[in-house]
């Protein structure tokens, strides 16, 4: 063949190159090169095909297989030798005279296509579930619409603000703050989703500041184009720095897209002033057992369809009635065992029930609610347990139900919710001194299992002092033996000596005179002069500081035997008190609501015997 001939993918023949279109366009009918170089076009012609439209079908079924092989060895099909030609011709021709290519019959290439796309569309199915699988279930369950959201009623239920908000589509700049599992990432997506707004998310712990200019100018783009405002939802928003939370505030304050931002921690403190007041802050709060429960029971049930298999929650009088009637069962079965076997209708009742029950999972209710109970208002930690519970089942056909033992194998609760530089951690410190405070010593035992052990045994020590002072003087001694006994043995065993000590001061009796005379001291140095320090007061090392008056007219007072009266404060604060002044002052201040109190109840009494005078005397009255 010489070089303006090309082969045809179809019918394997050599066809000039500028005729290609048209040979293809008539059915491999025209433009067809011949050995000798000549070129003809076969109209009609019986010893190929009948008819154009059964050629049509042939061919593109040929084209398909062809088209296919072509693809996975493109190579081998470009370089054959012509040789081969008359191989693959006679194969075609075999597959055109085989009883599954009738060319009398007319066949419906919509009926072929609609069998392939189907054929297709389930495959595309199961490819889908098959990726669902591997999601992790808290992905894979998260919710798209807001009836799916559990949960958060102060801030989502009926005639709420935000849930208002969402439905009209007046979403303002907002800031999401909870601790972590309480839906915040879903309620963003959710309100994006619902209103159908273009969505962009990033993450403080990831992206740079080249990164969120990138996506703040992607976003407000979006309002050029559509006029309609997207959301850049900023996760962790706490981890980016002042520069970077300085940049969101020209397109905030323009009103360029709307701005969600999502945090685990104080935002009067990790955050910006001049962007918090550009936003709406949220508060989210831990999850409620019920909400847990909910959240779990769907994300069990969406995970169970992926296999086929249906949640079943029980009470714990169904699972008593159910172990029963298990007992039961086998004692029967063990009383016939010598009787011959013969299946009744009864059984194949039976067989069929238990194949139904092969595909059901089972899980009693006062699980759920200790799932709920472990999982301290964490849905994310509460899903990655049933996640694992699940997983355990599915992998041994022997096991059909979630038991309590499997969740305390899948949840090994190593650490609460505690962090040292966080909110939390002066929550707890904060409740765990007011227990001592107050005199508490069960309360002041339970936050101090919630905080770090050598953070305590320092707080221990400024207690002693604040709290209790002269109340109790060993309770400073006790507090730094139990400091240093930590360091010593460290943690678990230095636990009930954290104890120990916390309870001691608990019980111990209050003074807190020296820590507001203290007080008092910094007020006055915060709102007056720093007054000089008297001449008599000073040190006089040196002959010069002699002659300039220092030390001059101090009285040395082991010198004396008799008290010494002798001035050590400055002169504009001569006779001030600071110890001793709390205590007055509140013991006259008792003293005075007890004389109110004395003198409302006296002012009762009168009111009481004038009623009971004039009663008497109207009866007296009535009598004459």
């Amino acid at each position: 063949m010489n070089n303006n001939s090309v082969k045809c993918p179809i019918c394997n023949k050599y066809v000039t190159i500028s005729g290609i279109n048209a040979h293809l366009d008539s059915n491999c009918q025209y433009n067809i090169v011949q050995t000798d170089g000549t070129v003809k076009d076969i109209v009609n012609d019986r010893d190929n095909f009948t008819d154009s439209r059964h050629i049509s079908f042939v061919q593109a079924t040929l084209f398909n297989q062809l088209s296919s092989n072509r693809k996975r060895n493109n190579d081998d099909i470009l370089n054959k030798n012509v040789s081969n030609h008359s191989d693959k011709k006679s194969k075609i021709e075999e597959k055109i005279s085989s009883p599954k290519f009738d060319l009398n019959k007319k066949y419906n290439t919509n009926d072929i296509n609609i069998n392939n796309n189907n054929n297709n569309n389930n495959r595309n199915i199961q490819m889908k579930r098959d990726n669902k699988k591997q999601l992790p279930l808290a992905e894979l369950v998260r919710p798209t619409s807001l009836d799916d959201y559990f949960g958060q009623e102060d801030l989502m239920g009926e005639n709420s603000i935000l849930k208002t908000l969402i439905k009209e589509n007046k979403i303002p700049s907002l800031i999401l703050w909870g601790p972590p599992g309480v839906g915040k990432t879903c309620l963003a997506r959710i309100i994006a989703h619902q209103n159908n707004t273009f969505f962009r998310e990033i993450s403080g712990t990831i992206h740079s500041l080249s990164d969120l200019k990138k996506a703040s100018e992607e976003c407000a783009n979006q309002l050029k184009l559509t006029r309609k405002k997207a959301i850049l939802f900023i996760d962790e928003i706490h981890r980016f720095n002042k520069l970077q939370q300085d940049s969101l505030l020209s397109w905030v304050e323009r009103g360029s897209f709307i701005l969600i931002g999502a945090t685990t921690e104080n935002p009067s403190f990790k955050l910006n002033s001049a962007l918090l007041s550009r936003c709406r802050v949220f508060q989210l709060k831990k999850l409620s057992k019920n909400a847990i429960m909910s959240i779990i029971e769907r994300a069990a049930k969406i995970k169970l369809e992926l296999y086929d298999k249906t949640l079943i929650i029980k009470n714990d009088s169904e699972s008593k009635t159910n172990t029963t009637d298990t007992t039961n069962s086998n004692t029967t079965t063990d009383s016939n065992i010598s009787s011959p076997i013969i299946p009744t209708s009864s059984d194949f009742k039976t067989s069929k029930e238990l194949l139904e029950k092969s595909k059901n999972i089972y899980i009693n209710k006062d699980v759920l609610e200790l799932l709920a109970i472990m999982s301290d208002g964490d849905a994310r930690n509460s899903l990655n347990i049933v996640d694992m519970a699940l997983n355990l089942i599915l992998s041994d056909d022997s096991k059909n139900e979630i038991t309590k033992d499997m969740i305390k194998m899948s949840f090994q609760k190593t650490q609460l919710l505690y962090d040292k530089d966080g909110e939390e951690h002066n929550n707890l410190i904060s409740a765990f001194h007011e227990s001592i405070r107050g005199s508490d010593a069960d309360a002041t035992l339970y936050w101090l299992g919630r905080m770090d052990p050598l953070y305590i045994a320092r707080r221990l020590i400024r207690i002693a002092s604040e709290d209790i002072g002269f109340g109790d003087n060993y309770a400073l001694t006790l507090a730094i033996s139990c400091y240093q006994a930590c360091q010593f043995i460290g943690m678990p065993e230095c636990d009930v000596i954290l104890a120990h000590t916390s309870v001691y001061m608990a019980r111990a009796k209050k003074s807190v005179e020296v820590f507001k005379a203290l007080c008092m001291v910094k007020e006055v140095m915060q709102n007056e002069i720093n007054y000089p320090v008297p001449m008599h007061l000073r040190n006089a090392p040196t002959e010069l500081m002699k002659k300039l008056g220092y030390g001059v007219g101090n009285l040395y007072v082991p010198d004396y035997e008799e008290p010494v009266e002798q001035e050590y404060l400055p002169k504009d604060l001569k006779c001030r008190r600071y110890l001793g002044v709390f205590e007055e002052n509140r013991r006259k201040a008792y003293e005075e609501k007890k004389r109110l109190e004395q003198e409302k109840k006296n002012e009762n009494n009168k009111i009481d015997e004038n009623n009971v005078t004039t009663s008497n005397n109207s009866s007296c009255n009535n009598d004459d």
